[in-house]
């Protein structure tokens, strides 16, 4: 049967009413639904669909997908200007399968008109199916259907050994159809979710969002989905021949934006207060303070590399679609505004208190952000739900491109407003994504007021933690827990249960053992796994499950052992974390650039970070000049023995002091050591110096001489650095490094550091030291306090291979 528009729209509001969704303004009247469908201003509308609540087999329930839906939620209406009314969420038992279609077809289908932007979003379990109907003698399928699907809360999860007659669920064809039913190609699609199930829900401290796949030639299509997909296929004008072709091809209409490869997994992480999935996590964090300038591919390569720190490489964001082919698209087709690290949601208290959504924060950071925090009010100059403030109002927030390629430095004909002169205000508590806020000094707060980052309080101790496989045994967990209570600043917990930074687990393998061959066979024996004998041995492994390299112990190796053994990587991992909290390159003012580059097997910039709040003009990398990695939105990966270095640009108006510290593939702790030689004595050791760059000038680090160049090194894995800029010496980092440079006969300026964690809890006491005014006047007296300006730490992350 083709869709009556009115019945269709009667249809779909007398559906909707019962589900609580008119509020949303999905029920319309006559004249109110003509008038919003003749506006001539480009609409936005987004339909977005979390499940938690799955009704079997037990533990099937999810944590992160609500959650998922209000990061969205907040970014469409307080970042890119969504009104409240055009974005609808069905949620939980709300997201039947027949719900999630007719909203589609209601909300986006029926009211976009071209060039009006779409959003769709899913949060949930997906799944692969090859489903069929059988020959008449009961042996074979007569019709296959091989595809990947998102379950909808009425579908059936399967328990063991059942088999499904019925599958309910959305198929990959009816997204695709009603994707091509729309008449805009402004669409983009998040789908966090994935398909390939690896056998349990929980991997390591992850929970994975896939369900078992169906391969059974007696399980087929909900008959109400199999016509639905009929009526689109109609009005598209489609067969399913050139569906699956488009498929094939990868070609869903609009941009998508996927958390996982098809052989991947797409999981949710358990944080302190909230759970929500790695991948919208990370995206929506992104996107909070991406500027004008960027494109979705920059945003989407970052969002990839958090995922990757957290999961490790079996889970790989995806980026395809129509459009995926343009690399310079904005997200979600519109023009950001100004970047901001959350917004007031609430006020209260005759507008002197507020309520806030940080989500702006990295999640490591915002585990860590602590009451006494202050944030910087932006002016509101547009109505509740638009973009911010326009760029002319906050100068200090924004990028504006130098008028020729060489400019660079300070220009003094810019006039920026300054940052203290804006209000301020206080946090009071902070609790998961949410925090309560008080203002400082006069004025009032409005609902929808962007806040940046002006001191960052972090907690006097941290600590690594670390979860316990589930797959060790009870007296190995015992064994586990009492070797890492004897360890300083480590605690463990239990996976699954608790957040965590790593995993320690067993990684088994299945020997070959020889097989005997008959007589007249080759002499050379053949290799065989015997699955009754296994070797385990002990490591760390990424919240994901993938193992950590050079952290993999012998077989047969006592867990206290193993313990003793991993003790300076898990110093260094704690290290890591501790580094990973100075990183303010979205929110610093202090402007300083930095690209990564290779020197051989070819000259070539790789990647390049920079401050985005700073108010001075800076020489920017054209958009059609952006690297490789960053047109194609991956994780950046260089091969082993490849020649790198880093250029450091000073924009701003005051010098700055630089430090670069780091971990490599392999988790072995480093620095660059700039030496200078007393001018009396050229015999003696080299002294350790203050690495200046003064305004406008630029460092390249390390140098490249005849006798040194940077070369990578194996193992294969993750490697970070961090360059950590300041507006005062970092004297007592210095004074660390100096003396492992006097203990050293190796004088190369990029050489081990055995003290990491020493030093970077010292990166931590200069940084504060350089905020003490700022911190005393605020009274903030036992906390770390650090003043956003007073440094800007960027963090370059890729794959060793």
């Amino acid at each position: 049967m083709a869709f009556k528009r009115r019945a269709f729209l009667q249809q779909a509001c007398l559906m909707l009413v019962g589900l609580g969704a008119s509020e949303a303004g999905l029920c319309w009247a006559g004249d109110h639904y003509r008038q919003a469908l003749a506006q001539s201003t480009r609409r936005k509308l987004a339909l977005l669909v979390g499940i938690n609540q799955y009704s079997a087999p037990k533990g099937a329930a999810l944590s992160g997908c609500l959650t998922d839906v209000d990061l969205q939620q907040e970014l469409l209406l307080h970042r890119f200007g969504f009104q409240a009314s055009d974005v609808v969420v069905l949620s939980d038992q709300q997201a039947t399968r027949q719900n999630i279609e007719t909203a589609f077809m209601a909300h986006l289908v029926e009211q976009a008109r071209p060039d009006d932007v779409v959003v769709f979003h899913y949060s949930g379990y997906g799944r692969r199916v090859r489903i069929g109907t059988l020959s008449a003698d009961g042996t074979s399928p007569t019709r296959l259907i091989e595809q990947n699907t998102l379950i909808p809360v009425d579908s059936l999860l399967p328990t063991p050994n059942q088999v499904l007659q019925t599958i309910n669920d959305v198929l990959e064809d009816t997204l695709f159809l009603l994707l091509r039913s729309l008449q805009t190609d402004q669409i983009t699609t998040i789908l966090d979710t994935s398909y390939t199930y690896p056998g349990s829900t929980l991997r390591g401290n992850l929970w994975v969002r896939a369900q078992p796949g169906i391969d059974t030639p007696e399980s087929q299509p909900a008959a109400a989905e199999l016509a639905f997909q009929a009526n689109l296929l109609k009005q598209v004008d489609f067969s399913q021949e050139q569906v699956a072709a488009q498929l094939r091809s990868r070609q869903m209409p609009g941009l998508i934006l996927s958390a996982a490869g098809l052989a991947q997994f797409a999981t949710e992480a358990h944080w302190h207060g909230f759970s929500a999935g790695l991948f919208t996590y990370a995206l929506t964090q992104h996107l909070w303070n991406t500027t004008p300038a960027s494109t979705i591919r920059v945003s989407f390569s970052q969002a990839t590399t958090t995922v990757q720190q957290l999961a490790g490489k079996d889970q790989q964001p995806e980026l395809s679609g129509q459009k995926s082919r343009q690399p310079f698209l904005s997200a979600y087709n519109l023009p950001p505004g100004v970047g901001a690290d959350g917004a007031v949601t609430a006020i209260a208290n005759n507008g002197k208190s507020c309520t806030l959504w940080l989500a702006g924060l990295p999640v490591e950071l915002l585990e860590q952000y602590q009451a006494n925090s202050i944030l910087t009010l932006l002016p509101l100059s547009n109505p509740v739900g638009q973009p911010g403030p326009p760029e002319s109002s906050v100068g200090s927030s924004v990028h504006r491109p130098a008028t020729s390629p060489a400019e660079s430095g300070v220009n003094p004909q810019v006039s920026v407003p300054r940052l203290a002169q804006l209000p301020r205000l206080q946090l009071s508590s902070v609790s998961g994504l949410a925090a309560q806020g008080q203002l400082l000094g006069e004025g009032e707060l409005q609902v929808g007021q962007h806040v940046q980052e002006a001191v960052r309080v972090l907690p006097q101790n941290i600590n690594l933690i670390v979860a316990l496989d589930t797959s060790l045994e009870r007296i190995e967990r015992v064994d586990a827990t009492s070797a890492f209570s004897a360890l300083a600043k480590i605690s463990s917990v239990v996976a699954g249960e608790q957040p965590a930074d790593y995993l320690f687990a067993k990684a088994t393998e299945t020997p070959p053992l020889p097989v005997k061959q008959p007589e007249d066979s080759s002499p050379q024996p053949t290799l065989v796994s015997d699955s009754s004998v296994s070797q385990s041995r002990y490591g760390l492994f990424s919240l994901g499950r993938s193992p950590i390299a050079n952290t993999i112990g012998e077989v047969g190796e006592a867990i206290k052992a193993a313990v003793r053994r991993l003790t300076p990587k898990l110093q260094a991992l704690l290290a890591n974390k501790l580094l990973g909290l100075t990183v303010n390159q979205s929110s610093s003012c202090l402007g300083v650039s930095a690209t990564l580059e290779t020197t051989a097997p070819k000259q070539q910039v790789l990647v390049r970070h920079e401050t985005l709040r700073a108010p001075w003009l800076v020489s920017r990398v054209a958009a059609n000049s952006l690297s490789k990695v960053e047109q194609e939105g991956n994780l950046l990966t260089i091969p082993a023995s490849s020649r790198i270095q880093y250029r450091l640009h000073n924009y701003s108006d005051c010098p700055v002091y630089a430090v670069l510290l780091g971990l490599d593939s392999g988790v072995n702790p480093f620095a660059f050591y700039p030496t200078a030689f007393e001018a009396d004595n050229p015999e003696a050791k080299p002294l350790l110096k203050n690495e200046i760059i003064t305004p406008g000038q630029t460092l390249i680090v390390p140098k490249v001489t005849d006798a040194f160049e940077w070369v990578l090194h194996g193992p294969t894995g993750l490697s970070t650095t961090y360059l950590i800029l300041s507006r005062e010496p970092l004297n007592q980092t210095l004074a660390l490094l100096e003396a492992v440079l006097r203990q050293n006969s190796d004088a190369r300026q990029i050489a081990a550091l055995p003290n990491i964690l020493e030093v970077a809890q010292s990166v931590l006491q200069d940084l504060h030291q350089a905020s003490t005014t700022t911190a005393q006047a605020a009274g903030i007296r036992s906390e770390v306090a650090l003043n956003i300006n007073a440094w800007a730490s960027l963090r370059f992350v890729y794959r060793v291979v």
